[in-house]
Order: C-alpha cells, then sequence, then structure tokens
C-alpha cells in the first residue's frame, strides 16, 4: 500500500467546530498516521490510525489526558467483503 509522507490538509491549521476552535496536527508515526486535535476548552486528544498487515482491519485509538482520569476509546473496523 503507498503511503504518502505528508497530510496537508490538516497542517497545523486550526478549524472552526461548533464547540470552538480546534487546531489539527496530522504525521506519520512508523505505519500510523497520527492526529493531534488542540481544543480552546478540553483536553488535547490524539488519534491514531492502523491497517493490520494483511489489510483486513483499521484500527483506530483515541487517547485523551483529563485532569481526574485518561481517557482511551478503540475501535476496529473490518474490510468489506468483495461484493
Amino acid at each position: 500500500m503507498a503511503v504518502p509522507t505528508t497530510c496537508s490538509p490538516c497542517g497545523g491549521r486550526k478549524v472552526k467546530r461548533d464547540g470552538g476552535a480546534v487546531e489539527l496536527k496530522a504525521r506519520w508515526k512508523d505505519d500510523e498516521l497520527v492526529l493531534e486535535s488542540e481544543r480552546e476548552e478540553g483536553p488535547p486528544v490524539v488519534t491514531t490510525y492502523r491497517v493490520t498487515s494483511d489489510r483486513q482491519e483499521l484500527h483506530v485509538t483515541s487517547r485523551a489526558e483529563g485532569p481526574l482520569h485518561d481517557l482511551v476509546v478503540r475501535r476496529v473496523y473490518e474490510a468489506a467483503p468483495p461484493e
């Protein structure tokens, strides 16, 4: 699978959302796409996207570090069978 080396749509720009401005930064770390989002209010969230070596699953992990506790959400998406 060809992997681009840059993610220009995110490149540290600020985006307005319903909850206020969000600064997005994306980078490749080995075979994972790492998206960092910092909000005007609330903890920063780091989300990683990784495709398994057999290309049958996409693993998405989001982490937010809060003042009282940390939150980690893991999602796994399976490839649809060919039609």
